[in-house]
Formats: structure tokens, sequence, C-alpha cells
């Protein structure tokens, strides 16, 4: 055979040896004439992944791609399969359980929005599930008639222990504060570390003369977590009340409960202030206790959730 000198074009080169020579137009995949309309006749495969973008599945074991591909593709010409083959979109391993993946995902999901909810020191809800919580309890107010409070606190003189013992120290105080809370409060309140040293209490059928004993109680409690300490640390309270004729929305009632706020801190901090005036519905021999309330709360819940059911 002679040899191909240099001024032989590729394609003759090609021809000499014998090699096929496919036409340089030529598409792997014809396109669908503009003027046929859909339906006019059968798309192959190939056409229907190349315009709808649908993907393949393939498989790690390369003996199992293999015969998985063959089993897909064995009606399609070479050219078909070949603009088939660039379209892999997703691998799955053989030896998966994919039920058990995707519970997996979703547990993990299912954990990182509660951590994005969570306040990462303390352990209390953030400002962020704060809004979202206060919004659900005025509503609910406003479906059932019960009134619903919004506690505000401030720790006082908490800058004197972060200068004094250091910040570690004021860390380890703030935790001990938010247990506090929890030992103190029901398990229908929503707790929130608003922001620094300041905290919120969302509590749900409460009016503001029992969000006032509540919030006394909590003063109470801080004062002796801190007065081991020396530091003159104690806390400060602003209290609101709404119902279901308030004309408040969530950020004029955030904003009332705040001036509340800095009005006790003020007036000479350790004391709780208050939006509106507080009156006794009934006297406290005739309160319930924080356990029957909560009996109630969870009666109540069941017998709404029951209605909505019926409704449906």
């Amino acid at each position: 055979m002679p040899e191909l000198g240099p001024g032989i074009k590729k394609k003759e080169r090609e021809q000499l040896r014998g090699d096929k020579v496919r036409p340089e137009k030529q598409a792997l995949i014809p396109e669908i004439p503009p003027h046929e309309e859909e339906g006019k006749r059968e798309k192959t495969l190939a056409e229907i992944l190349r315009h709808r973008g649908t993907g393949l599945i393939f498989f790690n074991s390369l003996a199992q791609k293999k015969k998985a591909v063959i089993a897909l593709l064995e009606d399609l010409s070479p050219e078909e399969q070949e603009a088939l083959l660039p379209l892999q979109s997703l691998t799955v391993d053989l030896e998966d359980d994919l039920l058990e993946k995707v519970l997996e995902l979703q547990q993990e999901n299912y954990r990182l929005q509660a951590l994005a909810l969570v306040d990462g020191l303390t352990g209390l809800y953030n400002n962020r599930f704060f809004t979202t919580q206060l919004e659900k309890e005025m509503s609910r107010t406003r479906r059932t008639g019960l009134p619903c409070s919004l506690l505000m606190m401030d720790l006082d003189n908490f800058k004197a222990l972060n200068d004094t013992l250091g910040h570690l120290e004021g860390n380890r105080f703030l935790i001990s504060v938010a247990n506090v809370l929890r030992e103190s409060l029901r398990s229908a309140d929503t707790i929130c570390r608003f922001g620094g040293d300041e905290f919120t209490v969302i509590m749900p059928a409460t009016n503001l003369y029992e969000s006032v004993r509540v919030a006394d109680r909590l003063l109470k409690a801080v004062q002796a977590l801190a007065e081991p300490l020396g530091l003159g640390i104690s806390l400060s309270a602003g209290v609101c009340e709404y119902t279901a004729a308030s004309p408040l929305s969530l950020h004029e009632l955030v904003h009332a409960t705040d001036s509340a706020l800095y009005e006790a801190k003020r007036s000479g901090k350790n004391q709780v202030t208050v939006q509106g005036k507080v009156e006794p519905t009934f006297d406290e021999s005739g309160m319930v206790s924080v356990e029957e309330k909560e009996a109630l709360f969870a009666l109540k819940d069941h017998l709404q959730k029951q209605g909505e059911e019926d409704e449906v």
C-alpha cells in the first residue's frame, strides 16, 4: 500500500484505508421537521429524550451497566444509542436500599430544619421561630376568643458578669437561666432567646393578670440563681396581653411589650411592667394549678382538632 503523503486530504486517506466515511452534515438524531405536527408520526426514544430532557438510570457496576443499557437500547440504531449515552443523570448502586436512603435524607432534612429554629447556646427557640409561633398564637386567639400574653425579659447588669468573669462564664449563666425558664414554665408556653441576654415567652390562653404572676415567679428564680455571684444581676420584664378584640398587629404587640420592658429597666430594674390594666378575673383560691391548666389545654386542642375533622 502506498505511503500517504501530506497532500492527501483526511477523507481521501480514510477512503484509501477502507474506513467508513460518515457524511459531514449527518445528525445523530434527526430533528422533527417543523412542518410536521406532533402526533403525525411516532418518535424514537432518542427524540423523546432529546426534546423532553428525560434522564436515564445507570448502575455503578460495569457489568450491570452494560446489561441495563443493552436491555434499554437494544431496539435503537447505533447512532441513537450513541446519542443517549451522554444523558446519564442518576447513578444507583444495586446494593443500596433506596427506601432507606430516602428516609435517611428526610430525617436529616428535618434535623437541619429544627436546628435552624433553635438557639445554639441555650437550646431554646430562636428569634425566627418566635415570630412564626407568635403569629400562630395570635391567630388562635382571634379564632377561639382566649387571650394570649407576651412576656419579654432582659437580664440586668449582665455586662458586669462578662467583664468580671469572662464571656465563657457569661454563656454558662445564660444556659442556667434557660434551664430555670424551662423548669418554671408550662409545656404549652413557648420560650425563646430573643437575642443576647433577652428572652421572650409566648403564653397561650393566659390573661394579663396570670402572666404578671408568672413573670414575678421568674424574677425570683433568676435572682436566686444570680445571688451567689454577688454582681447585682437580676431580671426585668415587660408583659402585654393580646385579645380577640385587640387592634394590635404582630409588630405592634412586640413593640408594646418591649416598651413595657424598657420602662421596667428605666424605673429601677428587677421588676415587671405591663401594658394595660391588670385585673384578676377571679380570686387566687379559684385558680387552677399548672397541671390542671395543661390538661385543659390538651382537652381543648383535642376537641378543636376533632371539630375540624368533622367539618372535612
